[in-house]
């Protein structure tokens, strides 16, 4: 088995890049098991891969990383409710890494959002916070003299994850 390799290589399957898709955005349909499967297409999307695509291990140079540089950084919690996902304790667990968050950023104001999809432009993402504040606080924090992110946090289902491991993409090494 081979833990570590000096200049990993990974094949990453993407939705396609089809003309269908400016005008009709993906979507795939996701539902709980039910004693009636939907019909009908539960999904639009096709997806092309890409191999040999050069992926390094962030956690190698996690210290180094800013917003302000590459966009994003990389933190370690280690829960209190452990790696595994329990929907008990889910909102303990929420509660307590956001804490965690909103200290190590020194956040003067945070708002928990669950939801499994967090991409956006930078105008949705204003109307995504602006939803969570009174209007007094829009005027405050969508003002010049605040900064406002989103942040994502994840955590594992299992101890060690072997398949479809998270992926960052720093926009920096994407040439468009």
């Amino acid at each position: 088995m081979v833990l570590y390799q000096a200049n990993p290589t990974v094949s990453f399957e993407y939705i396609a890049e089809l003309e269908t898709y400016w005008t009709k955005r993906p979507y795939y349909v996701v539902c709980k098991p039910t004693t009636e499967i939907p019909t009908g297409n539960l999904s639009n999307i096709e997806t092309e891969w890409h191999h040999g695509v050069p992926v390094e291990n962030v956690r190698d140079y996690q210290e180094s990383l800013s917003f302000e540089r590459e966009g994003f950084i990389v933190l370690e919690h280690a829960s209190s409710v452990g790696t595994r996902f329990h929907t008990k304790s889910m909102n303990n667990d929420l509660k307590e890494i956001t804490e965690f968050l909103r200290t190590t950023v020194r956040a003067e104001k945070m708002r928990l959002n669950r939801t499994t999809r967090a991409h956006h432009t930078k105008e949705g993402g204003l109307r995504r916070i602006a939803r969570y504040l009174t209007d007094e606080e829009k005027i405050q924090f969508l003002s010049s003299d605040y900064q406002c992110r989103t942040y994502n946090m994840w955590k594992p289902l299992i101890k060690v994850i072997e398949d479809n491991a998270l992926a960052i993409c720093n926009p920096a090494s994407v040439d468009v």
